[in-house]
């Protein structure tokens, strides 16, 4: 909207222009404007401003919600050209429409970004395939360095029960809840594969029985039966959502349920996956079976982890002088360990090794030979493998390795080579000893409704979140990985949020930045839900003790300084209005806290999300307050100590007394002074007892009273901001 020539004669009143920040938290509210039209007079080819308003039965009018409307200033006598914008707006709906008059309401950028959740909710409609325990939740946005943190699913297979028995032979069968089956697939029942062609209401038929080298078997009541997913990227989690063009750094160490994946599980890393999603980007680990039906019965440990000393250790010795020339030299012996015979479990029996320990002794004289190892042999390539180089008698080596379905024999060998001449050998094994022995039995395990939860398990990863792009939009440094809070301010608004660019941006980021840079975040945007912006932007300024606002338009980030100068003395005499002087007041006392409580370090592998550090900051020696009087803060954003204490002690300065401020009318002589600044006022009656221009006063609000009887008068709010 455009209030040109043919609009200005339809204002019947100007509201107020208000643009505020919440002293206490450094949080902030919209800016907000307000303007009432005549609804009598035709504009725009229309006989009133109410028949511009788009409806169902009104095609050709326009949606007035989140139009943008620019407010400028133009003092008397100046021209085209000379104009200052006052505010960049987004209409509300009208607050009221009436035959005679015609309300708008107004509100900054903020307002357009209240309601947009700055990270991915999943939705069925965008994840078809994701288990319904995830539906409404939120793939994070990865900031900073993370060991170990939990993954999303988001392509997985459902689970349900069989209603009613089936036979060996049995063609169809009845699931209690078919809601997520696909129309066709493969599903899984206890140890059995079968292919299905169709899916009515409840009913999968056309059942191919006992596929993928699966046994066709009877299936009680009540059984499970789960999608047994096939093919390129069957499974997969997502770790977290790139920003556009930040993208993250890295992932690494994938985990399933504490240990490493095996190998027929087999996952795959995409930090840029565009095909979940279309438009968007994540970062995901993918599962692709090749053994499908390996992949779909989960091995479980039936037996005790015990331990056994293998037996016939032979000991190996040359006493017979021998010369080594510069050519290697080997004696070869061979092992046969004796292990007890797991029994039990009712499945598949497994013997496995996947630990030995391996205790050597013995002498090597004379000389110093060059190459001195001892090898094991592979029993599968036959290649001998160097396990020890340089032994030393007596010391404990262990030697980790697993023998697969069996305990085979051992083959091991000495090698030598050169330096030494008349050589004598006497080198032994006096300890072989299996250390992790289990009796493993294959079951299908399914007391969730995800397969992926009960086939696989909880996926976790190390992550190094997102970085700046190529260009170094952000930091100035390509691929840099964000830290920085200014930085990850600016990386959420131009990433997370669309139709927000670097034009909507003031000139104060880069101060902030070296002003910010003994602080450092590290969280998961988004891990507790959808987030509102007003619920963000407090967090923004609490945690980069800052302020996040709109200055002229623009989306601004502020630094709270520790002993700010005034950018503006005032004369009370003469720079104020005297019908509203600077009148002085005093802040809540329920905005005084001589204690401050601050928890940071978020545990995301934790129930609930605990926090694991708390900084506490405390001052007791205000005059009349002994007692504390303590305010708890959580700092998610924050995983060190460093910056946790930093931001409690800074906060427990500004809470700890009881703050002067002021509340002034003045004219054009204040118009360049932006929320944030700083001012002082000189021979004021109250104040010149209690510091005169020694105080120094943060600008928390500003009012252009366009509605006055002198529309160029400016009405501020500012409080103490002296240490």
């Amino acid at each position: 909207m455009e209030l040109g020539e043919e609009w200005l004669p339809l204002v019947q009143s100007w509201g107020s222009l208000e643009e505020v920040l919440n002293a206490l938290d450094a949080g902030g509210a919209p800016a907000t404007a307000e303007v009432t039209l005549f609804n009598t007079q035709p504009v725009a080819g229309r006989a009133r401003v109410s028949d511009l308003l788009y409806s169902p039965r009104n095609t050709t009018g326009y949606e007035f919600a989140f139009a943008k409307v620019q407010i400028y200033r133009l003092e008397a006598g100046l021209t085209t050209g000379d104009e200052l914008l006052v505010g960049t707006f987004y209409l509300e709906e009208p607050t009221e429409i009436g035959e005679q008059l015609f309300h708008l309401r107004m509100g900054d950028i903020t307002l357009v970004l209240e309601d947009k959740p700055p990270a991915t909710v999943i939705l069925r409609s965008d994840f078809p395939n994701c288990p319904a325990t995830v539906v409404g939740q939120t793939i994070p946005r990865v900031f900073g360095s993370f060991k170990n943190i939990p993954t999303v699913p988001v392509v997985d297979g459902a689970v349900s029960q069989l209603d009613g028995a089936i036979t060996a032979s049995a063609t169809t069968l009845v699931l209690v809840d078919a809601g997520d089956f696909p129309d066709s697939g493969k599903v899984g029942l206890e140890k059995e594969l079968a292919d299905y062609s169709a899916k009515s209401g409840n009913t999968l038929s056309g059942l191919t029985r006992g596929v993928n080298g699966s046994t066709a078997a009877t299936h009680d009541h009540g059984t499970s039966v789960f999608v047994a997913r096939t093919g390129t990227n069957a499974y997969r989690v997502a770790v977290g959502e790139n920003a556009r063009g930040f993208k993250i750094n890295s992932v690494s160490g994938i985990l399933v349920n504490g240990k490493p994946p095996t190998t027929g599980q087999a996952p795959t890393m995409q930090l840029d996956a565009t095909d979940l999603v279309p438009g968007r980007s994540f970062a995901v680990v993918s599962f692709t079976p090749t053994d499908v039906l390996g992949f779909h019965i989960r091995t479980e440990i039936t037996g005790s982890i015990e331990t056994h000393d293998a037996t016939n250790v032979p000991l190996l010795q040359d006493a017979t002088p021998n010369t080594v020339d510069g050519s290697p030299t080997f004696w070869n012996f061979g092992l046969t360990p004796t292990l007890p015979v797991f029994t039990g479990g009712g499945g598949s029996v497994h013997r496995k090794a996947t630990t030995r320990y391996v205790v050597l002794g013995g002498s090597l004289s004379p000389g110093d030979p060059r190459r001195f190892v001892i090898q094991r042999r592979d029993p599968v390539t036959l290649a001998w493998i160097d396990v020890v180089l340089n032994p030393i008698p007596g010391t404990s080596y262990t030697l980790e390795y697993d023998t697969g379905t069996s305990v085979a024999d051992e083959q091991w060998q000495v090698e030598i080579n050169g330096g030494a001449d008349n050589f004598h050998f006497n080198w032994f094994i006096n300890t072989y000893r299996v250390t992790q022995g289990a009796d493993v039995t294959s079951v299908p395990l399914l007391s969730t409704t995800s397969t992926l939860a009960a086939l696989v398990g909880a996926v976790t990863c190390d992550v190094e979140g997102l970085q700046d792009d190529p260009s170094g939009t952000i930091s100035g440094t390509p691929k840099v990985l964000l830290e920085n809070p200014a930085d990850i301010a600016k990386c959420i608004l131009l990433g997370c949020y669309p139709g927000v660019s670097l034009a909507d941006l003031g000139s104060r980021w880069a101060a902030t930045r070296v002003s910010t840079g003994g602080l450092k975040w590290a969280f998961l945007l988004g891990a507790d839900g959808p987030m509102k912006f007003s619920e963000l932007r407090r967090k923004i300024g609490e945690q980069a003790r800052s302020e996040l606002y709109v200055e002229g338009g623009k989306l601004e980030l502020r630094y709270l300084p520790d002993a700010p100068t005034a950018d503006l003395t005032l004369d009370y005499l003469r720079d104020v209005w005297s019908q509203a002087p600077a009148t002085a007041s005093r802040s809540n006392r329920t905005q005084l806290f001589t204690s401050v409580v601050a928890n940071a370090r978020r545990d995301y592998s934790a129930a609930g999300g605990g926090y694991r550090y708390t900084a506490r900051a405390r001052d007791l020696t205000q005059p009349g307050l002994p007692d504390p009087i303590e305010t708890t803060l959580s700092f998610d954003f924050v995983q060190d100590a460093a910056t946790a204490d930093a931001l409690a002690a800074f906060w427990l300065g500004r809470w700890k007394r009881q703050r002067w401020q002021v509340e002034l009318v003045a004219w054009q002589n204040i118009l360049s002074v932006e929320k944030g600044d700083h001012l002082a006022i000189d021979n004021h009656p109250v104040l010149a007892a209690h510091g005169g221009t020694a105080l120094v006063f943060r600008i928390v609000a500003k009012r252009y009273l366009l509605a006055d009887a002198n529309p160029a008068r400016i009405r501020l709010t500012a409080i103490e901001a002296n240490p």
